[in-house]
């Protein structure tokens, strides 16, 4: 499917003329089912893969959270590759060692087509006359925590690739930006670079700035980000261990430079990590009493970031004697 997309997408753009264009190429690589074509599915040496990160057994991790007991009392990764009955408890070292390898594999294959598009917009003088922005809408935990997937609250799932190449400016290609950005931030920055004009409703901001090697000031000192785990139909693995209904079966997630807050429905214990002496999230302080300070302001920094950045399509309009003011 991957070698699919990019032929079908080098057809598009080879019948596009000279006229300006919008492209979004979603590989659907590399993800479950874990499967990969030769010769990516022996790329990897799956005895050159780092384990997984495992502080605890799986069991006293099912102990310590709802969210774990879920995860873990149900066969839930049944797509994770062909056959597989979606119990990870049955995943040895060697065989998550395969899975990891295929994974790489498969985003190995990504790279070498994604190379073939830019290939092309070389070929045809497009290159540097064309915005590249590659990014993903999730990551996936691998084996760490014993989780597979992409639903859950931790940085394997979260942190995701952001690369911006614009071809004016130079000065800055190849060059590492560490601050904080969000999904949100993508569509903010293609309507500043086409020279659009902005949406009320979006919450992001452009990234042009530090594209172009700027500094803005203020910047974001936080990111958020949600997750359902419910399902509207048959109720999710989620949904049965813990009783709620779909509109309750989620989390949502705080996190600054140094605290990651945790919040789950349906009266759920939040989780509360310190990424600078706990970075692979391990040790959970939500349920210490020393922390609970600590727990509760990164609870209201929550409650105020949704408040802040509720729907805002007919925010900031008011009907006047005179008419719209907006």
């Amino acid at each position: 499917d991957t070698a699919f997309l990019a032929n079908r997408t080098i057809e598009t753009w080879s019948g596009l003329a000279e006229q300006d264009w919008f492209s979004l190429v979603t590989f659907i690589r590399p993800h479950p089912p874990l499967v990969a074509p030769s010769p990516y599915n022996l790329l990897i040496d799956p005895a050159s893969i780092p384990l997984p990160r495992q502080a605890h057994s799986m069991d006293a991790f099912a102990d310590s959270h709802p969210f774990y007991s879920a995860c873990f009392s149900n066969r839930s990764s049944r797509g994770l590759y062909a056959g597989f009955d979606g119990d990870t408890r049955s995943i040895s070292e060697r065989h998550g060692a395969e899975l990891r390898a295929v994974y790489l594999g498969l985003a190995a294959e990504v790279d070498h087509h994604l190379g073939r598009l830019i290939d092309w917009l070389k070929l045809n003088d497009r290159y540097d006359s064309t915005l590249i922005v590659l990014t993903a809408d999730h990551g996936e935990m691998l084996g760490d925590h014993y989780l597979w997937g992409k639903l859950a609250p931790f940085e394997p799932a979260l942190h995701i690739p952001l690369v911006i190449r614009d071809p004016s400016q130079p000065q800055m290609h190849g060059k590492q930006v560490s601050v904080f950005t969000e999904s949100i931030d993508i569509a903010p920055t293609l309507m500043d670079w086409a020279e659009g004009e902005g949406v009320p409703a979006f919450n992001g901001y452009s990234l042009l700035p530090w594209v172009r090697g700027q500094r803005p000031t203020p910047w974001r000192t936080h990111v958020f980000a949600e997750a359902e785990l419910g399902e509207p139909d048959v109720p999710s693995h989620y949904q049965r261990q813990t009783k709620l209904a779909a509109e309750q079966a989620n989390f949502c997630v705080y996190r600054d430079e140094r605290y990651k807050y945790v919040h789950f429905n349906g009266q759920i214990a939040p989780l509360l990590f310190d990424l600078q002496a706990d970075p692979d999230e391990y040790r959970c302080l939500a349920g210490l009493p020393v922390h609970s300070d600590l727990k509760y302001r990164q609870m209201t920094r929550l409650i105020n970031h949704r408040m802040s950045y509720a729907e805002h399509s007919l925010s900031k309009m008011k009907i006047t004697p005179g008419g719209l003011f907006s």
